[in-house]
């Protein structure tokens, strides 16, 4: 039963961690730079927990639940290496192959939700050292993260290789082998390493916004043309393509303006930093210019079924766009500790909206409980602002009337 409820528990506890720690460091009682990695190693234990964990769900659960018999397989026959390695995408039907010896379904995707939280681990560890923490957080907490650790697990398992050589972007050996893995896993990763490649050798900023903006209008106008144009690769470029002519019923197609208002965020704040405030980093540029071209590519498409699926060859490295040149050089900015909490606080916001509701009982106690802690903060800092704007001395009545307003607001 516990198995239900473990991505809403993720979810809620995610965003309650994101809250009260981003809200310490709006107030000023946190430091932003700081030895944060045994905090965030916890967390993504934790992560990769509850992303295992979650139910296999046979007869419902969809992707999931062919990755499960797709393990079974491996199991209960002796696959031969050649036949394995025939297979398009063998890297991933060699690491079940490898990992057969777990037997169970639900201890493979524990393994494997470790190995896909602990690659992002590892990439807030790298680019941020001093805020791993606070990256980390935004990672988990944004749109799609639990979705491909739970149910399109081979995609996401592989842009979680993708995003660990971006990171490796100053020796690009070392990129191309993560790449070369990412790409056998799943071969849509083409679109992000392309992207990635153009970006590296190509950084020509103006170039890409218009090619973004251009995208925009010809997917208004002429996306059922594209969207036929790309299906007709088939499955010689990737099995994804086949979400391109399906005819599902049930999810919501066209062309997503709330999407498009998601993914062109990332877009907005990165021409803001580096062409407003003049934040120079090579490779926030690198990251910035990827998202943009693999973004583009998803939002010729827009119209399909599934169109999150493509989207997602870029939304994956959505937190690390926000967030890293706050947590790079925080002193280039100001009011800087505000700009982390909205960041944060945004990415989670429209996750909560997003997202499908696994459980309606558990989620209702947790908003009960989220509507009553963001009371409490706004009455903390409309109150507390109003009446200890002046550090109090230490016996005057201020600084007694701060100390029971704090009980009271931390009894709430």
């Amino acid at each position: 039963m516990f198995s239900l409820y473990t991505l809403d528990i993720l979810f809620n506890v995610t965003f309650f961690v994101t809250l009260i720690y981003g809200w310490q460091i709006y107030a000023g009682s946190a430091a932003i730079r700081g030895n944060t990695k045994g905090f965030a190693f916890m967390f993504a234990v934790f992560a990769a927990l509850m992303l295992g964990l979650y139910d296999i769900g046979y007869g419902y659960s969809g992707d999931r639940e062919l990755y499960a018999y797709s393990f079974l397989q491996h199991v209960n026959s002796d696959k031969s290496w050649s036949e394995i390695l025939s297979n398009k995408e063998w890297a991933f039907y060699l690491y079940q192959n490898l990992t057969s010896f777990l037997g169970e379904p639900q201890y493979w995707f524990i393994l494997t939700a470790f190995i896909y939280v602990f690659n992002y681990y590892v990439v807030a560890k790298r680019i941020a050292p001093e805020s791993t923490f606070l990256l980390f957080l935004a990672i988990v907490g944004a749109f799609c993260f639990n979705g491909y650790g739970t149910n399109t697990i081979r995609a996401g398992l592989a842009l979680s290789f993708v995003v660990v050589g971006v990171t490796y972007y100053e020796n690009i050996w070392k990129s191309l082998v993560f790449f070369f893995i990412a790409y056998n896993i799943h071969h849509s990763t083409a679109i992000p390493i392309a992207a990635f490649l153009v970006a590296k050798y190509y950084s020509k900023p103006k170039f890409f916004y218009y090619f973004w903006f251009v995208c925009v209008v010809l997917s208004a106008v002429a996306g059922n043309l594209f969207t036929s144009l790309f299906s007709a690769w088939g499955d010689d470029f990737d099995s994804r393509t086949s979400y391109l002519t399906t005819t599902e019923t049930h999810y919501n197609v066209g062309f997503r303006i709330d999407f498009i208002l998601y993914s062109c965020m990332p877009i907005i704040i990165g021409y803001i930093y580096q062409n407003r405030l003049h934040y120079r980093n090579e490779f926030y540029s690198l990251i910035h210019n990827t998202y943009i071209i693999a973004n583009a590519f998803w939002v010729l498409v827009i119209r399909a079924n599934f169109s999150d699926r493509f989207a997602y060859l870029s939304w994956f490295m959505y937190a690390l766009v926000m967030m890293y040149p706050l947590l790079e050089s925080p002193d280039s900015f100001n009011n800087v500790r505000q700009k982390i909490f909205w960041t944060l606080f945004g990415i989670n916001l429209f996750t909560y909206f997003i997202k499908p509701n696994f459980s309606y009982h558990i989620n209702l106690v947790f908003d009960l409980i989220k509507i009553l802690l963001l009371l409490k903060l706004l009455l903390q800092k409309l109150v507390l602002n109003k009446l200890c704007v002046l550090t109090p001395k230490s016996h005057s009545p201020q600084r007694i009337l701060h100390y029971v307003l704090l009980l009271c607001f931390h009894l709430l």
